[in-house]
């Protein structure tokens, strides 16, 4: 190796590598390589904002979907009067030969469970037809709440103290009472 192979320009010796030392001193390539990390550094930082992004919105939608004991307290105590319902229906069947079916409802503000009881009994006073009766009860207590019975015409009709003479009335007062969303209808 000559001494015009070791040496850069100006005659100086970089590592033994004369075109390192030319590279390194050339404006255009410094330029150029200058260029490339501003580049990169965009690129990584709009990256990094990206997926930053992504993770603050998913913290959000997990907070939106995450259920609260609060929550949780509630579904156990529709449960336990989904249960307590279940059990009560066979008792509250005046007539067992009668289409019937329930409903549940428990009010949180009332902190009580309620039963609604249809039924579709034939008509006693000529067999034909049949009468329908609701009656929304308290199952822990076994208080009858509200009664709807008619057939032909309205027998029975109120909500605690409140007389009613429809089916829809009949339905709109125990909502607003009891909350119970009823409107069910044989």
């Amino acid at each position: 190796m000559g001494s015009a192979e070791r040496s850069g320009r100006d005659g100086q010796e970089f590592f033994g590598r004369p075109e390192a030392y030319s590279v390194a001193l050339n404006p255009s390539r410094v330029r150029m390589k200058n260029k490339s990390v501003l580049f990169l550094g965009i690129i990584t930082f709009l990256l990094v904002g990206i997926v930053l992004y992504q993770q603050y919105r998913i913290s959000k939608l997990v907070v939106a979907t995450s259920v609260t004991q609060e929550q949780v307290n509630y579904f156990a105590l529709q449960q336990k009067c989904a249960d307590a319902a279940a059990k009560f229906f066979p008792q509250s069947i005046e007539k067992p030969s009668a289409i019937s079916f329930y409903a549940n409802y428990y009010n949180p503000e009332k902190e009580k469970c309620y039963i609604d009881v249809y039924q579709q009994v034939p008509n006693k006073a000529n067999y034909e037809g049949y009468n329908y009766e609701e009656t929304v009860w308290d199952v822990n207590t076994s208080d009858i709440y509200a009664m709807y019975n008619a057939g032909d015409s309205v027998g029975v009709c109120y909500v605690s103290s409140t007389k009613c003479s429809t089916l829809s009335e009949f339905h709109k007062l125990i909502t607003a009472q009891y909350g119970v969303a009823s409107g069910n209808n044989l």
